[in-house]
């Protein structure tokens, strides 16, 4: 990230968590002793917050620093780490954590019934090549952010998609079962 970029984000971040929770900017200013008016500039990206005035949103919203700064707390448990072992590592952690990811040969189960990273083999593929191709050209894009939040989301859908298929078919198989018996 850099510094104009980390101002937005940081910003949409805190507006979308205080309307998120239902608080206005002022009793966001009431609780953190942040004037409204560099609240309204944290969000609309015109300002940074310095580390205090972060902690005291961060206390204020009862979310971490970290979310603040990186989105929820599973991209920056991975954002945060401090090196590339370190992300990939987090990375794969929570994935195992979901059970996205398994290890059949342990006799691991997951909870989407032998749900395997495999199944979405097609929709990652996918999702590399076009974040390869965006990172080689991403100064060209007039709002980057926006573009790359929308492969990403496009790749999601079609997995929860996927998932959402696969939980149907469990459901009409256990209603057979359950209307022979």
């Amino acid at each position: 990230m850099n510094y104009q970029s980390d101002k937005k984000l940081i910003g949409m971040r805190i507006k979308s968590i205080r309307n998120k929770k239902g608080i206005s900017q002022q009793t966001l200013s009431l609780r953190t002793g942040i004037q409204n008016t560099t609240i309204s500039a944290f969000e609309n990206g015109k300002r940074i917050p310095n580390l205090q005035s972060l902690a005291s949103i961060a206390q204020a919203l009862n979310v971490t620093i970290d979310e603040l700064y990186f989105g929820d707390s599973s991209v920056a448990f991975i954002e945060s780490a401090p090196n590339k072992g370190a992300k990939i590592a987090n990375c794969l952690y929570e994935l195992a954590k979901e059970h996205i990811i398994v290890m059949p040969e342990l006799g691991n189960q997951s909870k989407y019934d032998e749900l395997y990273i495999a199944r979405y083999q097609p929709q990652i593929s996918r999702l590399v090549k076009n974040l390869e191709e965006f990172f080689s050209k991403e100064e060209t894009y007039s709002n980057p952010n926006e573009f790359s939040k929308q492969l990403v989301e496009s790749v999601a859908n079609e997995i929860n998609q996927i998932d959402k298929n696969i939980e149907e078919k469990i459901a009409q198989r256990e209603r057979v079962i359950n209307s022979s018996l």
